[in-house]
């Protein structure tokens, strides 16, 4: 049993290590509540796992943006954009 555990906590280990090699982020937005849940970070780790206000997580990261770039960050990720845009997966570049 317990080496089952382990090979369960290496292959999350592992997919972790790929996933901050890949993405900045990954997060799941509920854009009606306004909030974040942290799934994945790779500056704040030890914010994984966390919720917080969406509106908050937008201005905290888009201060390390070009004004064009946070003009983009909130025109399409802003609670009130996604939820006209409607459920899905969305990704966006962004320079800083």
């Amino acid at each position: 049993m317990e080496r089952k555990e382990n090979s369960r906590r290496d292959a999350r280990n592992e997919l972790e290590s790929a996933l901050d090699q890949r993405f900045y982020a990954i997060l799941r937005v509920e854009p009606a509540r306004n909030t974040v849940l942290i799934l994945q970070s790779r500056d704040l780790p030890q914010s994984v796992d966390t919720e917080m206000d969406w509106d908050d997580y937008l201005e905290r990261y888009s201060r390390i943006l070009t004004s064009s770039g946070r003009e983009r960050l909130f025109g399409e990720f802003s609670a009130r954009a996604l939820l006209e845009r409607g459920e899905g997966y969305f990704s966006l570049d962004l320079p800083y």
